[in-house]
């Protein structure tokens, strides 16, 4: 008799520590041409906007973000393709974190769009709640 509470207070804990792993979803909605913040959003357009803002912020530059961001300064001046390499590796350390996000995969550097001082890339991104591709331009001055 006793092993069967046993079992089902281990099976409640591990069903509430499963609920806990996964990172909420709903969130502000950012308007980032306005520069507004207006409503909300979930899922995969809240997604799509953590990985903009974990990718627009510079790791280690504020002591509130800690881990937070994807580091760039490093490679300003640096050759493009040398700072791409450099960029796969740490877009898909920063975003595989997350656990909303499975793999992060087929990187391309699009070089014909990329202007003098900024690296245009895109990548696939397979997450939780299905494929989706990112197109990121990010600024190497």
């Amino acid at each position: 008799m006793i092993p069967t509470i046993d079992k089902e207070i281990n099976e409640l804990l591990e069903d509430r520590l499963e609920l806990e792993r996964v990172k909420p979803s709903k969130t502000y909605k950012m308007d980032i041409e306005r520069e507004r913040i207006r409503g909300y959003c979930d899922e995969i357009e809240a997604l799509k906007q953590a990985i903009y803002k974990e990718l627009n912020t510079e790791k280690g530059e504020y002591v509130i973000y800690g881990n937070y961001g994807l580091k760039k300064k490093d490679l300003f001046g640096k050759e493009k393709r040398w700072a791409y390499m450099i960029l796969t590796d740490r877009i898909r350390d920063a975003l595989i974190d997350d656990d909303r996000i499975n793999d992060v995969h087929n990187f391309l550097y699009i070089d014909e769009m990329s202007k003098k001082d900024n690296l245009c890339l895109s990548f696939v991104v397979d997450s939780i709640y299905g494929e989706f591709e990112v197109s990121e331009v990010i600024r190497l001055a």
